[in-house]
């Protein structure tokens, strides 16, 4: 294996690393967003179902 080699692979495996780790943070934060987001909203709704049948 040549050191040009080693780097190209070393570089590879680096930038993917990276990128796995950006795409599972993206993906925690919009899984999070979403959940909260539908935790609300079914929430508020509730509060109005409850409010409204008294």
């Amino acid at each position: 294996m040549t050191i040009h080699t080693y780097a190209y692979i070393h570089t590879y495996n680096h930038i993917h690393a990276h990128t796995h780790i950006h795409i599972t943070r993206h993906t925690y934060a919009f899984t999070h967003i979403y959940t909260h987001t539908y935790i609300h909203t079914h929430t508020h709704k509730h509060t109005q179902l409850v409010l409204s049948t008294g």
